[in-house]
């Protein structure tokens, strides 16, 4: 039985997979730390642009404000992320990681990092996610799915 050409080519299907295995990996990592890796990516995200306002942050992370409205409740009655008043517009808040989220945020660096470097070696794989993600922000942009 020969093999179908176009079986495994679709790049959704594979970041389907690569999204599981990432999960897993990560989940596996972080066993100890609790917290999920969804929310750790939230965490991350958060530390880098903060101070950030939850529409923006949506954007960023490619999900509907509804879907982060969620992890966000988690994770501020968890006392890892708080909000402030936005003082450019009334209307929104900002939001920014308390002592404890960024201490478990570090704490999840340095896990990852040591076990990332364990399995992969020190440059990681060699995949420009940066670009991908762009390329996927355009087409979901296409499909007028925002």
């Amino acid at each position: 039985m020969s093999a179908v050409p176009s079986r495994g080519r679709n790049v959704l299907f594979r970041l389907f997979i690569l999204g599981q295995l990432a999960d897993d990996l990560l989940g596996r990592a972080m066993k100890g730390l609790k917290v999920q890796p969804n929310d750790f990516a939230v965490l991350s995200a958060i530390r880098a642009f903060q101070p950030i306002t939850p529409s923006r942050l949506a954007a960023l992370l490619g999900m509907p404000p509804t879907t982060l409205s969620s992890y966000l409740r988690r994770l501020e009655a968890r006392r890892l992320v708080r909000r402030r008043p936005n003082p450019d517009d009334g209307r929104s808040s900002l939001l920014e990681l308390t002592r404890n989220g960024e201490r478990l945020r570090r704490a999840a660096d340095a896990t990852l990092g040591a076990e990332l470097a364990a399995r992969l070696g020190s440059a990681g794989p060699a995949v420009d996610l940066a670009r991908l993600a762009a390329d996927l922000r355009r087409l979901r942009a296409h499909l007028g799915e925002h």
